[in-house]
């Protein structure tokens, strides 16, 4: 599980590498996962390891390259990590060969670009207001239509009701259930 564990991290560290290097260097080997998982169940092990996807040297593009896709990712998507994974574009531009983009890597790649700044002012330009919100939930009846339709996840929403004091089940009229 080690040597796996450390194999993984390797093949994530050759998929953050700038484009065009061929070496990588100390301070480019991230551990932290691995050292999250220590102690883990091996099933939990296993879980991690099979989201980890490895790219080849030779079909990741430039940084500047990557970089443009990923700003026009952003924009298209909104701001959302889940959605911008999963795009058939930047999939291949990071030569991941067809996979997800796991998030972790995504937000690593988007920090090393500099990008946070971009997908945070993003996510605020297409966050939704507590009146947009509560009407959503109101005509979809559940957070994950409401979420959906509104183009935000459904923790950004949950997220928007706790800052006024509000639940999902507050805004349904059904606080003691559950309420999607």
């Amino acid at each position: 599980g080690n040597v796996r564990g450390l194999e993984h991290t390797i093949e994530r560290t050759v998929l953050m590498l700038d484009g065009g290097r061929h070496r990588i260097e100390r301070d480019d080997i991230i551990l932290s996962e691995l050292l999250e998982l220590e102690g883990s169940s091996p099933a939990a092990v296993r879980s991690v390891e099979a989201q980890r996807t490895p790219a080849p040297l030779s079909r990741v593009e430039s940084e500047r390259s990557l970089r443009e896709v990923l700003v026009d990712r952003i924009k298209l998507h909104k701001g959302v990590l889940a959605r911008i994974a999963e795009d058939p574009l930047l999939i291949q531009q990071m030569g991941t060969a067809g996979r997800i983009i796991p998030t972790s890597t995504l937000r690593q790649r988007i920090a090393k670009l500099a990008l946070t700044e971009a997908l945070d002012a993003e996510r605020e330009a297409n966050d939704a207001t507590l009146d947009e919100v509560t009407a959503a939930l109101r005509t979809h009846g559940n957070g994950v239509d409401a979420a959906k339709a509104l183009g935000i996840t459904r923790d950004r929403l949950v997220w928007r009701l706790r800052q006024a004091g509000l639940t999902i089940g507050r805004v349904l009229g059904t606080d003691g259930e559950e309420a999607g």
